[in-house]
Order: C-alpha cells, then structure tokens, then sequence
C-alpha cells in the first residue's frame, strides 16, 4: 500500500514536473498595468459615486436590515482597506 502510494506520487511529480518552467514570463510594467487595470475596475463605481454624493443611493444593498443605514460606509472602508499595500 505504502509502495504504491509512492511510485503514484512519483510518477505524477514527474509527469508535471516539467511544465511548471513553461510559463510566461511578465515584466513589472505589464504586472503593474494589469493590477491597476483591475483596481480601477473595482474601484471606480465606489469612488465616482463618493465623489458625486450619489453613493448612498447608488449602491445596491446586499445586507441584513439593521446594517443597511451603514453598508455604504462598509463599502468605502473595504475599498480603503483593498487599496494599501
């Protein structure tokens, strides 16, 4: 049992062994712009909204009852907090 069990984990390690060096390689700038590009993406419709005073009415409400007086604040600080290093 113990045997099989290894010569199983054997094979399988050099089965995928050698794709693991195929993948592609970025620079920084490409990672950077992809990042960022997401961000924004995330970012934007909480931000826009703050910054038009249009956040409140705005957002949808994914919430219990008694927290939906307070989910937008929820949202900003989410963001805030998604966004520092």
């Amino acid at each position: 049992m113990r045997n099989s069990l290894k010569i199983s984990v054997l094979i399988l390690c050099t089965i995928c062994l050698p794709f693991t060096g195929n993948a592609q390689q970025t620079t920084g700038k490409e990672d950077r712009a992809f990042w960022v590009e997401n961000l924004t993406r995330i970012a934007d419709p909480v931000l826009v909204n703050l910054s038009n005073n249009t956040l409140k009415k705005n957002m949808p409400y994914e919430s219990l009852g008694n927290r939906r007086r307070f989910s937008h604040l929820e949202a900003v600080g989410r963001l805030v907090c998604g966004i520092a290093p």
